[in-house]
């Protein structure tokens, strides 16, 4: 592995140094918190609900047995006694104080060892395939590559402050075993026909609010030019990038806005002019780097072990533990070992300091004195002796660190939840250390196979719930804790985005609702080897759904009594009982999630939106933006609209990336022969709304089952009994901000930072035609200004004619 030479560790204890100054100018009062921040989030400090987390760099998950001991004095001494492995390979402490930071920054650095860049607006921690120089599968070892990009890439001077936080991954081989799409850049290592180490690209993948899989950039750049086409994805990234939202700032939204093909043809035409300056890399260079990751020196051994074949004969114990915690060698006689950090019952990825000591010292002895964090917060030691296995068993057993469960049900990503993160919604640990209870029986584990279950407390995914076989995320609801579930995501080398379920599940409910999807899974798999993800993607959602929520009169039933009676008086139609189903079942549901729910799920494909693009519109748009900026927007052009909501229109179409915005007219031969001047409104402004707004609306929904509408209760009393849900001409018609008001509407879009529409700031709070729209009145509801003097409220897209929703 790499070693520090005089340089690195000059840097890091200058950088220890610096900070400590900066921390006893905080604990004096000197700095005030909102100007520390910037400074420790420099050096992985972060500031949570209840302590500082210092977040500690393993790059791209490798470390000797030495740093693993020190990290275990860092919990015992300075935290509560154990330290949380993340999924970014690198570890955390939850409890540490301000005053001893500095002290745990030089004990790190006397083993090689740091916190910098591990948060911030920078590129982090380059992360890598697991058992990288040990699968027996790689082209080449992707750490060589890993530890140039992060050099490369520590305090970059242009890539400091980048328009939000960057990931690289790198992996070495066809399977993907690192999430590697799930990253801004994603690098495989292949070769090409002559047998030239080089690397295909994926560029734009993440997860968070806004979930993406990495779309390939290049097929192949030789190891010398690597570095100088990350740099040109950089400077690309960084020139284009947005720093007015951080929610869309992340290169996965410029990869959706911008389009892959032209974004290419940016990056290439930027390497084009760097490719052969000081960013090539020397042959001599990778092969420097590269001798750091030289083999240990393995013995030539049988491919079987007399030892391990009679142990795992006579003990079932170790022969499950065999059978799922170890992962082949490229040497024979060797095997690379997965250490499972979840135990039944504990938090996962958390170790304490006598298990960190203990793993140092199996590690030392057996693994030629390495060890690997994974993403799946697990370690791994990547090199052991097939007749050293018993003993490396009974050492795991005394520290408790047996479990055979590795990609097992109970083997599951966690984030640490609402328990420990400011930014969480919901706790993730209770509910994973219940989840682990109750599949705690290997046999069951066994049976139900190979299936990867992730837990976010937030819609940031730190715990990858999006790709996860099962992921679940936690929401509030009004101050409650619910729990969403996702079906069908992946992290391998076929990865897929989970699809929501349905409504969410209260803490009370979850682990119901876990098993309830596994035991669907084994009724309805084929075949006992067929895993949960090849039965979901051979059946799709429809028969975990139907078991999580059933038919229609199911979710009656799950309803209060009065809402069933209330469904069951009101019903007439399909799109009826459709509508009151789904009130029933979405009741208090967070805006996010009925918007996710709806396009991703349950219209996915056959939904629309309608926006009048006026004063309040830009709030529903960038909510839909943030979800699929590709959704059908419908745009009424009447041909009578005031110019500032045509300019205004293409304002928010730039800036939110929407990029399907279809303008609909009033068709030209029915202008003709019902309004040849144009003058209709002056008689009859019914008339001219039915003309040139309702017939051309209802043409535009045809091929649609579903529109969304950006009404809300506080506009008038037309609309304060407006439903989340209603039926529309046999469609649904959803009103996702039915229940914000004025205040809510406010904060949102200055917390967005949305402009606004030029007419606001002229008096109209509410804007229509030009012809039918005054200025709002001092002291009238927003509304007042629409068709004034006249006893109409409604331009008719509302009304039951047309059974249609509101703009």
């Amino acid at each position: 592995m790499y070693r520090y030479d005089e340089f690195d560790a000059k840097f890091v204890n200058e950088r220890v140094a610096q900070f400590r100054d900066q921390i006893a100018r905080r604990l004096s009062g000197e700095l005030t918190e909102d100007e520390f921040k910037p400074l420790r989030l420099m050096n992985g400090l972060y500031l949570q609900l209840h302590a500082y987390m210092l977040r500690v760099a393993v790059p791209y998950g490798t470390l000797n047995s030495r740093q693993m001991r020190m990290l275990g004095h860092i919990a015992r001494k300075y935290d509560r006694g154990y330290g949380h492995f993340t999924t970014r390979q690198n570890i955390q402490f939850n409890w540490p104080s301000l005053e001893d930071i500095p002290a745990i920054l030089d004990d790190l650095a006397s083993v090689e060892m740091h916190a910098i860049q591990t948060s911030g607006n920078c590129i982090r921690n380059t992360s890598a395939d697991h058992f990288a120089g040990a699968a027996a599968d790689e082209v080449a070892d992707p750490r060589v590559y890993a530890e140039i990009i992060r050099q490369w890439s520590t305090i970059h001077p242009e890539f400091t402050f980048l328009p939000r936080k960057f990931k690289i991954c790198v992996i070495g081989a066809e399977k993907d075993r690192a999430a590697m799409k799930t990253h801004d850049i994603g690098l495989q290592v292949k070769k090409n026909a002559d047998g030239a180490i080089g690397f295909g690209v994926f560029v734009g993948g993440g997860q968070g609010r806004t979930p993406m899989i990495a779309k390939p950039v290049n097929d192949f750049v030789g190891e010398n030019d690597i570095i100088a086409y990350c740099e040109a994805i950089m400077r690309v990234y960084n020139m284009y990038g947005r720093r007015d939202n951080k929610y869309k700032a992340r290169i996965k939204i410029l990869v959706h806005e911008t389009g892959i093909d032209e974004l290419r043809r940016d990056i290439e035409a930027e390497f084009e002019r760097i490719k052969d300056g000081v960013l090539r890399l020397p042959d001599e260079s990778i092969r420097a780097i590269e001798a750091y990751f030289a083999d240990p020196e393995f013995e030539k051994r049988p491919s079987t072990s007399k030892a391990f074949e009679d142990r795992r004969a006579s003990d079932r114990a170790f022969a499950i533990f065999a059978e799922r915690n170890l992962h082949a060698h490229k040497i024979p006689g060797y095997t690379s070992v997965t250490i499972s950090v979840k135990p039944v019952g504990a938090p996962p990825g958390d170790a304490t300091d006598a298990q960190m000591e203990a793993m140092a010292d199996i590690g030392e002895k057996y693994s030629f004195d390495e060890l690997r964090i994974s993403h799946e917060q697990n370690v791994i030691l990547p090199h052991v002796r097939l007749d050293d296995l018993p003993a490396v068993y009974d050492a795991l057993v005394a520290a408790k660190l047996h479990s055979a469960n590795a990609g097992l049900i109970t083997d599951m990503i966690v984030c640490p939840g609402l328990d420990y993160c400011a930014l969480a919604n919901a706790r993730s640990i209770p509910v994973a250390q219940r989840l682990s209870e109750r599949f705690e029986n290997i046999e069951r584990q066994k049976d139900i196979g190979e299936l990867k279950l992730k837990i976010s407390g937030c819609i940031n995914a730190c715990g990858h719930h999006h790709v996860g076989h099962i992921g679940i995320l936690g929401v509030d609801r009004k101050g409650e804790e619910l729990y969403q579930i996702t079906l069908g995501g992946s992290g391998d080398e076929n990865t897929s985005i989970g699809k929501i379920t349905g409504p969410g599940f209260t803490s009370d409910e979850i682990v119901d609702a876990v098993e309830t999807v596994v035991d669907t899974y084994l009724k309805v798999r084929d075949r006992a080897d067929e895993s949960f993800i090849d039965a979901y993607r051979r059946l799709g959602d429809a028969p975990f759904k139907e078991a999580l929520y059933g038919v229609l009169e199911q979710v009656m039933i799950r309803s209060s009594e009065h809402l069933r009676n209330q469904v069951s008086d009101q019903c007439g139609s399909a799109a009826d009982f459709h509508a009151a189903a789904l009130n029933a079942e979405y009741d208090g549901a967070d805006t996010s999630l009925i918007l996710r729910a709806m396009i991703g799920e349950v219209f996915a494909g056959q939904i629309a939106m309608v926006s009048s693009f006026g004063t309040e519109s830009a709030i529903l748009l960038s909510l839909v933006a943030e979800i699929d900026p590709a959704l059908p927007v419908l745009f009424i052009d009447t041909g009578k609209l005031f110019p500032e909501t045509i300019a205004y229109r293409d304002i928010l179409v730039e800036r939110l990336g929407l990029c399907a915005v279809r303008t609909v007219r009033p068709a030209a031969p029915s202008l003709k022969t019902a309004d040849p001047y144009g003058a209709l409104w002056m008689s009859d402004t019914d008339g001219c709304c039915a003309l040139r707004k309702v017939a051309p609306l209802e043409n535009a929904l045809s091929p649609f089952r579903a529109w969304i509408s950006g009404r809300k209760r506080f506009q008038g009393e037309t609309r304060e009994r407006l439903p989340i849900f209603e039926a529309d001409a046999g469609r649904i018609k959803i009103n996702p901000l039915a229940g914000w008001s004025k205040q809510e509407i406010a904060d949102y879009a200055a917390r967005e930072n949305l402009p606004a529409h030029p007419l606001l700031a002229k008096g109209y709070r509410s804007v229509g035609c030009a012809p039918c729209t005054q200025k709002t009145p001092e002291g009238a509801d927003d509304r007042a200004g629409r068709w004034a003097g006249q006893d109409k409220t409604e331009c008719g897209i509302h009304l039951s004619h047309f059974r249609g929703a509101g703009i």
